[in-house]
């Protein structure tokens, strides 16, 4: 917490939490508070805060802060004049807006951060995040206290003792609130509408499913997502409150879980959490979440199926730690230590695989200790197929035979997916895992082959895809608003040319555009890659489809030789350069975006274009991977940082090849799990070559 001077802490006994007492007062009035200590086992009366400490919204990364903006002061009622407006633009950079009288609107809504801000705390002034402080705000009572739990007040957070002891409490302190109240930040245009848009989707789709007899059809279901009154709702300020920050907090998943009533907050108006997370998550389970992409990716998404699943399973259903970190690794964090601290009281307490609470304890060691823990608990390395070499820099220091949850990975593993339940390869068939640890934990020892090099891999794919669509708007985003004479092509980028259709679903359909057109691209490049000699033999070419599903179909079972017509099929698909191939326009959502599409079934289609779709289902195992080819001429797909020169190689007691890449001293470290066709079933330990033990760093 950023403070001048902080409060004047007293020691907690046991059991005992800080509450604060915030006084009443105006909009304008100095925010007021005092702490007081209360004991949990007396059962005090209080509301749990659970809120972002930085940015409630995400910074727009489009927006440069040092850049130019017009500002236009708001016109006297009097004047009608365009004339007037030209005449009374202002500039200035775009983060001084943050102190206009009023339009700082404009920068907070585009995630620009709050300062901190002054406040009284038992008498003395202290000094709080802003994010905090705005919050208080909006809570604050015009004539009564109000009693709250907020950490970043409630904790000595100079104190790394009391934090630890304190994060032990937190299942606690939110469970026996009287009600956890979820800040989402400020009511902007952008979400204005976010409150009501939901009460009318759940209705509407309660009401659907009810004419169906609780029991509808996916084509039922497409019918109402057709429906002109449906796609006419404000979606767009759904999928906007869906990308706010509190959603991808680690955190934010055991202060929901636990709370017996929560309402979130956005500004001044509320919605009951459970109302939320009910009407969200139907509208995954039945297709109808389409329109939340609007925005682009909608973080929320993740957040409210695995807290609407955590709130509905009883304790002994609780996923394990390793399950749960792999099902969050999106989700953000102060301490990198919280990636598991934020976790332990949402798992059972034989998975936590010993961590333990100790905010004095190096990070890098946590994370080292339970990939260690893991694996001799299992006398499995399992946990290796959550290991990927990531581009971005970490600022923890880890070998790479532990896995980095604080960096985003965009593919599934090999065989842990969680939207394909695979699990049925078995690359090193019946061999044992035998590994060790270096006395220093910075060296695995682990026996294995080394299978073959790769020799080139396919970079055009787009990876990580795109979060926005480049192309909803027409015209010159630099044009001055007024300007709504100007030709269609000229407009300014506010004046939606969306056909009249619902600003979503031409977003909707930009995205789909974007991801075909890569999609064309870099599948080409795979098959020239795939045939350098710009020819191929009937097993190359079996090689070759086969590998595009991985060697799977649907059902997990091998594909049958019908398989390449699909094949045939979706590749013309693919190839289509007229426009958008109507097959998958079809299609419930944007290939790529959603992996729970069911082709075909909401909609008639042709035979065909039922055989390329079964085929593009069976295919989106490949997400976010690269195809290669190695010098052995077998075909894969790997993680995105895979690049020519590294190998392939299959380690003991693991059911995928993994891709390593050769360190100093004869050492590798591991780039991450990947599919190679024709040793997915242990083919390799057929072909006589030298086992090895190998050190990966």
């Amino acid at each position: 917490m950023d403070a001048t001077s902080e409060p004047h802490y007293h020691a907690l006994g046991v059991d005992e939490i800080r509450v604060l007492k915030l006084q009443p007062g105006q909009e304008d009035d100095k925010i007021v508070v005092h702490l007081i200590h209360v004991r949990l086992s007396d059962n005090p009366e209080y509301e749990a805060l659970s809120y972002v400490w930085r940015n409630s919204i995400e910074p727009d990364h489009a927006i440069d802060m040092e850049v130019e903006v017009q500002v236009t002061p708001l016109m006297p009622h009097a004047v009608d004049d365009m004339e007037w407006i030209r005449n009374n633009v202002m500039k200035m950079k775009f983060r001084e807006l943050a102190h206009h009288p009023t339009h700082s609107f404009l920068y907070y809504s585009r995630g620009g951060e709050r300062f901190p801000e002054r406040i009284s705390c038992d008498g003395s002034d202290i000094m709080i995040g802003g994010e905090l402080h705005f919050a208080l705000k909006n809570l604050r009572r015009a004539t009564k206290s109000r009693t709250l739990w907020a950490d970043a007040l409630c904790i000595n957070q100079s104190d790394p003792l009391e934090r630890g002891e304190q994060v032990k409490l937190m299942a606690s302190i939110y469970a026996r609130a009287t009600q956890v109240v979820i800040w989402l930040g400020g009511s902007y245009m952008e979400v204005e509408h976010a409150a009501m848009t939901l009460s009318g989707i759940r209705f509407r789709l309660a009401s659907h499913i009810f004419h169906h007899d609780n029991k509808p059809t996916t084509a039922q279901m497409y019918e109402l997502s057709q429906d002109p009154e449906w796609k006419a709702q404000h979606w767009d300020s759904i999928a906007e409150l869906m990308r706010r920050n509190w959603f991808g907090r680690v955190w934010c998943l055991q202060e929901a879980v636990n709370a017996k009533k929560a309402v979130m907050q956005i500004g001044d108006k509320t919605i009951e959490m459970e109302s939320l997370l009910d009407t969200i998550y139907r509208l995954y389970v039945f297709g109808l979440d389409t329109p939340l992409w609007s925005k682009g990716r909608p973080t929320g998404l993740l957040a409210v199926r695995t807290i609407y699943g955590l709130r509905a399973s009883e304790e002994s259903q609780r996923p394990s730690m390793l399950e749960l970190l792999h099902h969050t690794r999106t989700f953000k964090c102060t301490f990198p230590s919280d990636k598991f601290y934020g976790l332990l009281n949402l798992v059972s307490d034989n998975e936590t695989n010993g961590v333990v609470i100790d905010y004095t304890k190096d990070p890098s060691e946590v994370f080292i200790d339970f990939a260690v823990h893991d694996m001799l608990r299992k006398k499995y390395p399992v946990i290796l197929h959550f290991c990927v070499r990531s581009n971005e820099k970490s600022e923890l220091n880890l070998p790479s035979w532990v896995p980095d949850w604080t960096q985003h990975v965009w593919q599934e593993s090999v065989t842990y997916n969680k939207y394909f339940n695979l699990g049925t390869y078995n690359a090193s068939r019946d061999r044992a895992p035998h590994f060790s640890f270096s006395e220093d934990r910075r060296i695995l020892f682990i026996e294995g082959i080394i299978l073959d090099i790769i020799e080139e891999v396919e970079l055009l794919r787009a990876i990580p895809p795109r979060e926005r669509p480049k192309n909803v708007f027409r015209g010159d985003k630099d044009k001055p608003f007024w300007d709504i004479d100007a030709p269609e092509t000229e407009k300014p980028w506010h004046i939606r040319d969306t056909d009249n259709k619902p600003f979503w679903e031409s977003s909707h359909e930009s995205f789909l555009d974007e991801y075909l057109s890569n999609r064309r691209t870099w599948v080409k490049n795979a098959i020239s890659i795939a045939f350098p000699e710009k020819s191929c033999t009937p097993e190359q070419y079996e090689a070759l489809w086969r590998t595009f599903l991985w060697d799977l179909a649907e059902q997990r079972e091998r594909p049958g030789p019908e398989y390449e017509e699909y094949f045939s099929l979706w590749f013309q698909d693919v190839n289509n350069k007229t426009h958008i191939s109507a097959n998958f326009r079809k299609e419930k959502d944007a290939p790529g975006l959603d992996l729970r599409r069911l082709p075909g079934d909401a909609i008639e289609v042709d035979e065909e274009g039922r055989m390329s779709l079964m085929f593009a289902k069976a295919h989106e195992k490949c997400d976010n991977r690269r195809f290669y080819r190695t010098s052995g001429g077998r075909y894969g797909w790997a993680p995105d940082t895979t690049r020519s020169g590294d190998l392939v190689a299959v380690l003991h007691g693991l059911e995928a090849p993994f891709i390593l890449r050769a360190a100093e001293d004869g050492r590798y470290v591991i780039v991450g799990d990947a599919y190679l066709h024709g040793v997915m079933y242990g083919a390799a330990l057929d072909m006589g070559l030298e086992m090895q033990t190998l050190e990966i760093v």
